[in-house]
């Protein structure tokens, strides 16, 4: 899920048959980002990354821009936060950058694996930056998901040179592009974020282009790289479709399974069998994210009792003085 999404749903209705429909939306979003993936492993053999991100960007707006449409159309295209839309667009596309070089050059489990720790990073952030809370619960959650991180790196003296430091490079700025969601979120729909975002996208890509070279794709080819674009953009829209009617807590998990497809695709098409650290740290790395995820919606639902309780006391305390 992106912060974008998350921030612009509604309080879903708390019934069984949402709570289903939620589960089976974000699973679906989770195997397209996967399909997604895979496709950027296997054609990025071929092509240039700067032209993946071409046609993760270029064909990702045809489900982006329905959904601005479904949304409120053009006239929501208006903000107060250009420069913001900029700096996501900016780390955002850096990340993009890392994770497709990632999976390119590294397993795909591993990569998805080091990714999870997003979350992780982006409590951090909020702590230093938003001056959100973190108390010992979060604190030792977020511990033991950096030593979920260390169990896969396996860090020796060679790590900053090695492969591995895209995925690494990939989740600090997931991490940095999650906090900036989070105060754009704050005034802009979320359509709006993810229609700026890719719009920004193919503009940087075609520049890179010009630096790194085109290819000129021939047969199934064209395929391939045209469905990177509508897979992403497609999972984007189920991805926020499942907050929307489910809880957050209750499909948040399933984003996770992300490493089963992950791990099932790689193994039948490139042989990649994941070593025992890939699943030791990963295991280690979701536990912890689904506890700051706990922590996080349980200071929420507390800051909003709380919340409640004063507007409560302040309409009695109106209501008294009305009479007297």
């Amino acid at each position: 899920m992106t912060a974008s999404a998350a921030s612009q749903v509604k309080a879903p209705a708390h019934n069984e048959s949402n709570t289903v429909k939620g589960i089976y939306l974000v699973t679906v979003s989770t195997l397209l980002f996967s399909l997604m993936d895979g496709l950027i492993k296997w054609t990025g053999e071929s092509y240039p990354v700067m032209q993946l991100l071409f046609f993760r960007t270029v064909f990702a707006m045809i489900p982006i821009s329905i959904t601005l449409w479904k949304a409120g159309g053009l006239q929501l295209l208006k903000t107060e936060q250009p420069f913001k839309h900029f700096l996501r667009g900016t780390v955002g596309m850096g990340a993009m950058f890392f994770v497709f070089t990632s999976f390119i050059k590294l397993p795909m489990a591993e990569v998805v694996s080091i990714t999870f720790a997003a979350p992780i990073i982006v409590s951090i952030m909020a702590a230093v930056f938003l001056k959100e809370r973190v108390g010992i619960h979060r604190g030792l959650a977020i511990l033991a998901g950096f030593i979920g991180v260390l169990i896969i790196i396996q860090p020796g003296p060679g790590i900053l040179s090695s492969d591995t430091i895209y995925p690494i490079m990939a989740a600090i700025l997931m991490a940095t592009a999650m906090l900036i969601l989070r105060v754009l979120g704050k005034k802009d729909h979320g359509s709006v974020i993810a229609f700026y975002f890719t719009l920004y996208g193919i503009i940087v890509s075609s520049i890179g282009i010009s630096v790194q070279g085109w290819i000129m794709p021939s047969g199934i080819d064209w395929i391939l790289l045209i469905s990177i674009g509508v897979l992403g953009g497609l999972a984007q829209y189920f991805a926020t479709r499942s907050f929307a009617v489910a809880e957050v807590a209750v499909v948040s998990p399933f984003k996770y399974t992300a490493l089963i497809w992950a791990a099932t695709m790689a193994y039948l098409i490139w042989g990649e069998v994941p070593g025992w650290e890939v699943w030791a740290g990963a295991s280690v790395i979701v536990a912890s994210s689904l506890y700051i995820l706990h922590r996080e919606l349980y200071w929420a639902k507390r800051d909003k009792d709380e919340t409640s309780q004063r507007q409560s006391i302040r309409r009695r305390l109106i209501a008294f003085l009305a009479r007297n």
